[in-house]
């Protein structure tokens, strides 16, 4: 009788290693990072990876109160990452986070956090105080690079009719303002022959 148990107990053994993994959840919240509050509607990406299959990108969006939830997930390496309109972009080391998913585990209580973008707007004017159109404007950061502090270029745009511009998904930080301009009606002066007015490059550091 003995080897008859024996016999019983292996292809139970054998039955329940042919299922499959039991399935994992991830479920979290998303959060303004400066007042706190969820942030409804973000975007949230899964990027899975697993050493069996090509990677998995499954995207939803949060619920009224920030949360977000996923079911069904094998096994494996996943990436969460929020995003949202208004806000800085994805690389936001607050926004994403990255882990291992063991079979069946239930992953919950996770908090991504989304900073809200700041906006530097204004006018290019030129000498007569009237509006120059597509002159370019360029805002450069002040970052310690090498020991170093220096202004990176990070972010620009052109004027539009009315010389306004707006430069967004900005980081908080020290920023200064160039814009360079040439004037389009300077080649009519001279019959055709003339040559375009170019506007000397001016800055302006953090609206001062």
């Amino acid at each position: 009788m003995r080897p008859a148990l024996l016999l019983i107990g292996a292809l139970i053994a054998g039955s329940l290693s042919g299922q499959d993994a039991p399935k994992g959840v991830i479920e979290g919240t998303v959060l303004d990072d400066v007042t706190g509050s969820p942030v409804r509607r973000a975007s949230v990406e899964l990027l899975g990876q697993r050493a069996d299959k090509p990677p998995e990108t499954v995207l939803i969006q949060t619920e009224a109160e920030g949360r977000f939830h996923l079911e069904g997930l094998a096994p494996g390496r996943y990436s969460v990452r929020a995003a949202k309109s208004g806000y800085l972009a994805a690389r936001d080391a607050n926004a994403s986070a990255t882990f291992p998913q063991a079979p069946g585990e239930q992953k919950t209580g996770l908090t991504l956090r989304l900073t809200p973008q700041s906006v530097i707007s204004g006018r290019v004017l030129d000498e007569q105080g009237d509006p120059l159109q597509n002159a370019r404007v360029q805002v450069y950061q002040r970052r310690k690079m090498a020991g170093k502090q220096r202004w990176m270029p990070v972010n620009g745009n052109s004027t539009n009719d009315r010389g306004e511009y707006r430069l967004f998904n900005l980081a908080a930080g020290e920023y200064a303002v160039a814009a360079s301009a040439m004037n389009p009606t300077a080649p009519f002066s001279s019959g055709g022959q003339g040559r375009a007015q170019v506007y000397a490059a001016t800055y302006d550091l953090n609206g001062k």
